[in-house]
């Protein structure tokens, strides 16, 4: 009798499905291991010191039942940003840190002005999930993410982009944005919303340019039915242990700056500063 062959199992982050569709060779590469740790740059300084506040206040209105004050979100962004702003990061040379951290402030008071009114109390904050999504005699898959801000069946989630997108910009987002899709199945809620911050203020003053944007989706068991479906067509690839999936360019990612499978893929042929 032939030995039965162990399932294939897979656990996917949400941010692994969002960067298969930008390369999936890139994400095949990440996916295994292939590639060197994201390094450190404006964009996850500023990205991480507004959630890391946000993730605080939200705690403590949770624990208190009271929302600290503007004065003090502020403070909290202030160390964020000097928690994850490394002096020894080679971005610097480029980039001034007070603008950066002006960035990170300005975000901060837009959402305190004109997000937090729309808000109640969360019930969670950076809510950790890890779902079975499917499971048949040939392989396992495991979804993970983390949520933002869960309050009374809507789901949260901040992005600090360098300008918020346009209304008209977004009809792709709510058609196809794969985040909804994993965080409705996996908390078992229809509304999910995507909340854009930017904000060019500077350290000390606030620059009235910071803008806020809303992407509001529903999504419902057909969505979800879709999802696995596009979950296990990864997972088939994944499991055909071929050398190389296809290699995405018609992509910003496609980039010495973002990918960093770039030297042994496309950056073979190109060099490291092609564009």
């Amino acid at each position: 009798m032939k030995p039965k062959q162990p399932k294939h199992e897979h656990k996917f982050r949400q941010s692994f499905l969002n960067q298969w569709f930008l390369c999936p060779e890139s994400a095949r590469r990440k996916h295994l291991g292939l590639t060197p740790p994201e390094s450190n740059n404006i964009n996850l300084v500023r990205g991480n010191s507004v959630h890391g506040a946000l993730e605080w206040f939200g705690n403590e209105w949770i624990e208190t039942g009271k929302q600290p004050k503007l004065e003090e979100l502020l403070e909290r962004g202030c160390n964020e940003f000097y928690l994850f702003a490394s002096e020894g990061d080679p971005f610097w040379e480029q980039h001034d840190p007070d603008k950066v951290r002006g960035a990170v402030g300005g975000n901060l008071r837009v959402w305190y002005g004109e997000v937090l009114p729309e808000l109640e109390r969360p019930e969670y904050v950076e809510l950790f999930f890890d779902r079975v999504l499917w499971e048949d005699n040939d392989r396992i898959i495991r979804l993970s993410g983390t949520c933002d801000w869960v309050q009374n069946g809507w789901l949260v989630d901040w992005k600090n982009p360098s300008r918020v997108p346009r209304p008209q910009d977004m009809w792709q987002t709510k058609r196809s944005n794969l985040q909804s899709h994993v965080y409705t199945w996996a908390l078992d809620t229809p509304r999910f919303s995507l909340c854009h911050l930017s904000s060019k203020g500077t350290d000390d003053t606030y620059d009235p340019v910071a803008d806020v944007g809303w992407t509001h989706m529903v999504r419902g068991s057909q969505d979800h039915d879709a999802l696995i479906d596009l979950c296990l067509s990864v997972a088939v690839q994944i499991e055909a242990n071929l050398p190389s999936a296809v290699k995405q360019w018609d992509s910003w990612y496609c980039s010495p700056k973002w990918c960093g499978a770039w030297d042994t893929c496309r950056g073979k042929f190109l060099g490291d500063n092609p564009f």
